[in-house]
């Protein structure tokens, strides 16, 4: 399996979580195989399992940078009432 430098490891995951926000929110966790995130990313599923356990793990960490997102705007929302 290939390693990876930290720039180049960041970069993986950066592609595997908004190819992952793209085809989970469309198809759906039970629809949407390993293959499918890994060859829209461009690694293998070995590469996958350098990030992630499951799919599952990848779209908790997903939810986690919605939630990152999302709170500061909703602050800012409420904020400017």
């Amino acid at each position: 399996m290939p390693t990876f430098t930290e720039e180049k490891r960041e970069r993986v995951r950066e592609a595997l979580c908004d190819t992952g926000r793209g085809l989970l929110g469309r198809y759906g966790i039970r629809k949407t195989s390993i293959s499918e995130l890994t060859e829209a990313v461009g690694i293998g599923k070995g590469t996958f399992y350098q990030f992630y356990d499951s799919k599952e793990e990848l779209y908790v960490d997903i939810l986690a940078q919605y939630r990152e997102e999302a709170v500061p705007r909703l602050l800012n929302i409420r904020g400017a009432r």
